[in-house]
């Protein structure tokens, strides 16, 4: 179980490429509610639907990229956000440069659900790119290659 709920946060938070654009008028009540009352600072908010029965919103809050994920009656299910490089845990980038030394950082996110936290890193490492996931107390948990 958590290894799907992993994979689809995973989906959700890096993989909104394929996602389609919804407009504010169609979000349900519901998700419109919890987004405002989790994040009563967000502004330039977007709605994508990247799976059905599940949209995304991705805003700013407190000059901080955000994604955040609901279910379309309304049930939060995860959040990332996104960090420059040096506000970046300084655990998470010791992982990096210890174990993909020269690789450049793409992205920096902190993932959140219901079950665990998690500290995405997309770098591009010899002509490849991948996705490296921490958990919480910054040990390795998993290694996956993105498909440019």
């Amino acid at each position: 179980m958590k290894k799907i709920i992993l994979a689809l946060a995973l989906v959700f938070t890096i993989c909104s490429a394929n996602a389609q654009l919804i407009l504010d008028k169609d979000i349900p009540q519901p998700v419109k509610t919890e987004l405002k009352t989790r994040y009563p600072a967000a502004t330039g908010t977007m709605w994508k639907q990247d799976l059905p029965g599940f949209v995304t919103a991705e805003f700013m809050q407190d000059k901080k990229r955000m994604n955040v994920v609901f279910s379309t009656s309304g049930g939060w299910v995860s959040t990332a956000s996104y960090s420059k490089k040096d506000e970046y845990p300084a655990e998470v980038m010791a992982y990096i440069n210890s174990n993909y030394s020269g690789a450049k950082i793409v992205t920096c996110a902190l993932a959140e659900s219901v079950k665990e936290k998690t500290y995405e890193t997309r770098i591009r490492y010899n002509g490849e790119s991948f996705d490296i996931i921490l958990n919480s107390d910054f040990s390795f948990k998993l290694k996956s290659k993105v498909e440019d």
